[in-house]
């Protein structure tokens, strides 16, 4: 069967019913598909500059089709439907996809400058035969999202979204948002005058339909240091006042996103809290295949360490760090620092980290290696045993772990004698806390 056509290096493709192709490694970069169906096709392992997905009047399917392990871009996405469709271990960069649909897929690595929009211009409703886009189903809860925007009404609850403290899911934004304004207009006009822009921008989303909302890492990073401060206070206004409409029962009949957690996360495979002597000594722990924990012949695992797939260090440890310390969470509380990557080759923009060679460990991160500092390692150390429940039921409460199903007091305690004895036994020996971050590899659900 003839597929397609190349033509000056583009790959056409128009008006095909296809099943069971394999399009794997193919080497053209620019792809246009007119008005086509595939069913269970692989387009696995593309390297695309250009695709165009739908090009056309109607709607070109996509059904249990795999884009796995391929780099694409794809400025006007087109007509496209995408139903049970693998996007495993992708890079999708620049999608605009204004007439597109998603529905059950799956998506893991990282998708970069997106909109996922759920409106759909009048012009096109008597060709596409459909009033909107749907977006039900889809499974982003092992990407990284970065510059990802919901749109147009997407229904947030419906999608399994990513987890972790540099993203926030506003649940009934436009109330939400409102608080936070009322906040910041008390601030020092230099500090408001910083995050007014952004909340502006993201009250523009909920008045064109979009009442939740879904912030990834770039709603809160800055260059400077004055300015991620800032940023770090209006992170908090709008965790507050999320709390707040929670706790005050506003949000009843409001349901919120399946963030893809089940009983056992807390305590399962993930973040590993061990002790070293210092960055070197922590470092050899890059180099084996379960980390830290990593056993040898005899049993005995390579450091003294503990796991807490939920407590990821900055957020989750902090609010911990914070009730040791008898203090509300800021940013600044805990010194950590970057061992590897080093903090100094991180990307500082899009355009940066677009331009990362291949082989860079931003680009395909395998583990992560972060010191938690000593002000960290002795305020936990100084937790006395008869804090540590009253501390658990506190922490229990924080909201970092809103969607998490184990987190009751008991869970809780359970982890904070683990990194308390952790910390004393550190401290004891003249030793730091480091944080082992798994990489994609290694990451719970990377084999979904």
């Amino acid at each position: 069967m003839n597929i397609g056509k190349i033509e000056a290096g583009r790959l056409l493709i128009t008006s095909k019913n296809v099943k069971d192709a394999d399009f794997s490694g193919h080497r053209s970069q620019v792809w246009e598909v007119v008005e086509s169906r595939f069913e269970r096709c692989k387009f696995e392992n593309l390297r695309v500059k250009d695709f165009c997905f739908g090009a056309g009047k109607k709607s070109t399917d996509y059904i249990d089709c795999s884009f796995d392990g391929s780099h694409i871009r794809a400025l006007i996405p087109g007509r496209a439907r995408f139903i049970r469709c693998s996007f495993r271990n992708v890079r999708l960069e620049k999608w605009l996809c204004n007439d597109a649909e998603f529905i059950d897929c799956v998506f893991t690595g990282t998708l970069r400058e997106i909109n996922f929009n759920r409106a759909l211009d009048k012009e096109a409703h008597g060709q596409l035969g459909r009033k909107e886009n749907i977006y039900t189903g889809n499974d982003f809860s092992g990407a990284t999202l970065e510059w990802v925007g919901f749109i147009g009404g997407v229904d947030l609850t419906a999608q399994r979204l990513p987890t972790g403290e540099q993203y926030l899911y506003l649940p009934e934004a436009e109330r939400i948002l409102a608080a936070a304004f009322a906040e910041v207009d008390q601030w020092h006009q230099a500090d408001r005058d910083v995050v007014r822009g952004k909340l502006e921008t993201a009250r523009n989303s909920v008045h064109y339909g979009q009442h939740q909302l879904f912030f990834g890492p770039e709603m809160f990073s800055a260059r400077s240091p004055e300015t991620a401060k800032t940023f770090g206070r209006l992170r908090e206004v709008l965790l507050a006042a999320k709390a707040n409409l929670e706790q005050a029962g506003d949000s009843a009949g409001i349901e919120l996103p399946n963030l893809a957690i089940d009983r056992r996360t807390v305590h399962g495979h993930g973040f590993v809290y061990f002790r070293a002597r210092d960055q070197g000594d922590a470092g050899r722990s890059l180099g084996l295949p379960a980390g830290p924990l990593t056993k040898d012949a005899a049993g005995v695992a390579a450091f003294d360490g503990v796991t807490a797939h939920a407590v990821e260090p900055n957020l989750a440890l902090g609010e911990l760090v914070a009730l040791a310390q008898g203090v509300r969470w800021h940013l600044g509380l805990s010194r950590i620092v970057s061992v590897w990557p080093p903090a100094e080759t991180e990307p500082r923009s899009i355009e940066e980290a677009m331009a990362l060679p291949e082989d860079s460990s931003w680009r395909e991160p395998g583990p992560g290696l972060q010191e938690l500092g000593i002000a960290t390692r002795d305020s936990l150390a100084a937790i006395r045993e008869e804090q540590q429940t009253q501390i658990a039921a506190q922490w229990s409460k924080a909201t970092v772990f809103t969607h998490f199903q184990d987190t009751d007091p008991d869970s809780m305690l359970t982890i904070v004698r683990e990194l308390v004895h952790l910390a004393q036994r550190a401290r004891a020996a003249d030793e730091q806390l480091y944080c082992w971050i798994p990489g994609a590899a290694e990451a719970p659900g990377s084999d979904r």
